[in-house]
């Protein structure tokens, strides 16, 4: 059900920020493309502890005139695990690794010569994974029947809804190229029956078109 409320507000808020800009598409408007890296402390939630790693961010954004533009993000973060307390042994590897892909709204809130203030609203899909590797020692699970099997690597993928929101600080270093400083974002998840909260930070170049 919060995914659902989610998702269609995500729609409704887009449509009702994109439609009036439409109308400024025949007066011609400008391309961005920006990459880089980021760092995102995730919240994965269960028995695990929070996960923090690296990983980037790069999309696209087409902007109908001075502050309102369409666009879509893909980033990708991995991340180690750790359990708060050893409850398997031998003690496994365990990494975090997540995908995002992200629509909607960006923003140009304040502009000068040198320096942009930007916003973004993004709703999508993620998909993320939690790798178990016990190495060459294993674990050794039995099974109905009395039979033992030796497991090496275990892995839970998901998919789920997404939405991001954030603010970014640009800093112009000639007519097509800015830096972003940082873009802090709110990356919102709904893996099973819950919400999580992550928090990434991001920085790169932008490329104006």
């Amino acid at each position: 059900m919060f995914r659902r409320f989610c998702a269609a507000a995500a729609v409704a808020c887009a449509v009702a920020l994109i439609g009036p800009g439409i109308a400024f598409a025949q007066e011609g408007g400008d391309f961005e493309a920006y990459g880089g890296f980021s760092y995102l402390f995730a919240d994965v939630g269960g028995t695990f502890s929070d996960a923090n790693g690296p990983g980037f961010s790069g999309g696209f954004a087409f902007f109908f005139d001075d502050w309102l533009g369409l666009g879509g993000e893909v980033g990708y973060s991995s991340a180690p695990l750790d359990l708060p307390v050893i409850q398997i042994f031998p003690v496994p590897e365990m990494e975090f690794d997540q995908w995002t892909l992200l629509f909607g709204p960006r923003f140009r809130i304040s502009q000068t010569d040198r320096f942009r203030v930007g916003a973004l609203a993004m709703a999508g899909i993620a998909r993320g994974s939690i790798d178990i590797d016990f190495d060459d020692d294993g674990f050794q699970l039995q099974v109905p029947g009395g039979q033992e099997i030796l497991l090496s690597v275990i892995d839970f993928e998901a998919t789920s809804f997404a939405a991001a929101f954030g603010v970014h600080f640009d800093l112009r270093i000639d007519d097509r190229i800015v830096w972003r400083l940082v873009e802090p974002v709110v990356l919102i998840t709904a893996y099973g029956n819950d919400t999580q909260g992550h928090f990434r930070l991001s920085s790169g170049l932008a490329f104006d078109f």
